[in-house]
C-alpha cells in the first residue's frame, strides 16, 4: 500500500505475527522529513512507527538550504583590485561552487542556517569575470545559479593631451585652439 509519494508499506494488513516492509523513496527535497505510520490492533488501540528520513546524502540533523539570499549579488572592481563584504542568509547548509579562482577569493567558503558575512577579495591585475553558484555541500546539487556576479573593469582614466585640437564656430566666426580663423 502506498501511503504517500515517498512511503509504501507491504503487506498493508494481516493477523498474528507478521514482517512488515517499509520502502522509502529517495529524498531529494534538500531537507529532512518525518512521517508516522499508524498500526491498528484488534483491541482498537493504535501504535505509530515514526520514520525519519534525512535529505539524500545529508548527515541526520543537517540539511541543504532550500532558500538562499544575498545582501548584494553583483560587484564591479577596478584592475587594481579591492575587497568588499556582503551577507548570505540561508535556511540550511550551503557552499560556493568556487572559493578561489583567477585572483578572486571568497571567505568563508560555506555556511549553515542563518546569516553569514562573506569577504570578497579581488587581487590587483585580475582581468577575468566570474559567476559563482551556491551548492548543497553533501551532494554538490546547485541551490542557486549565478548567486554572485563579479565583473572586472578598467576604470583607469584616459590622459588628456595638452595639445588637443579644439575648433568650432561662434557668431558665424570659425575658431581653432583659441585662435580666430579668418
Amino acid at each position: 500500500m502506498v501511503i504517500n509519494d515517498w512511503i509504501s508499506v507491504s503487506p498493508d494488513k494481516g493477523c498474528g505475527e507478521k514482517t512488515v516492509t517499509i520502502k522509502l523513496g529517495k529524498n531529494e527535497t534538500g531537507y529532512s522529513r518525518v512521517y508516522q505510520i499508524p498500526v491498528y490492533f484488534d483491541d482498537g488501540s493504535v501504535k505509530y512507527i515514526t520514520v525519519n528520513q534525512p535529505a539524500c546524502g545529508v548527515t541526520p540533523g543537517s540539511y541543504c538550504a532550500t532558500t538562499i539570499s544575498v545582501s548584494k549579488s553583483s560587484f564591479t572592481f577596478p584592475l587594481s583590485g579591492g575587497t568588499e563584504t556582503f551577507t548570505i542568509t540561508a535556511n540550511g547548509d550551503w557552499e560556493f561552487s568556487s572559493c578561489s579562482a583567477n585572483g578572486i577569493s571568497l571567505s568563508p567558503c560555506s555556511g549553515t542556517t542563518g546569516t553569514t558575512t562573506i569577504t570578497l577579495t579581488v587581487q590587483s591585475g585580475t582581468t577575468t569575470d566570474l559567476s559563482i553558484n551556491a551548492l548543497c555541500p553533501s551532494d554538490s546539487r546547485v541551490i542557486s545559479t549565478g548567486l554572485i556576479q563579479i565583473k572586472i573593469k578598467d576604470v583607469t582614466p584616459s590622459p588628456i593631451c595638452d595639445d588637443a585640437l579644439v575648433w568650432g564656430t561662434y557668431k558665424g566666426k570659425s575658431w581653432y585652439n583659441d585662435r580666430k580663423i579668418t
